[in-house]
């Protein structure tokens, strides 16, 4: 069994790390990030040739 506070005195509340370092920090702002490049990295290797077809292993 768990001792309880004594008459007169609050409960103490338990606060996660997590939970108030997300409670203290700023609004992130920052835009999604894009992952466009990467899809013209795969459209220049489809485009680069070769005998496999998409979705095929090497």
């Amino acid at each position: 069994m768990l001792p309880s506070a004594p008459a007169g005195q609050p409960s103490a509340t338990v606060t996660f790390l997590h939970e108030w370092k997300l409670a203290h920090l700023p609004p992130d702002t920052r835009p999604l990030p894009s992952v466009t490049p990467y899809d013209q990295l795969l459209r220049r290797r489809r485009a680069s040739g070769g005998d496999h077809r998409e979705g095929e292993a090497q």
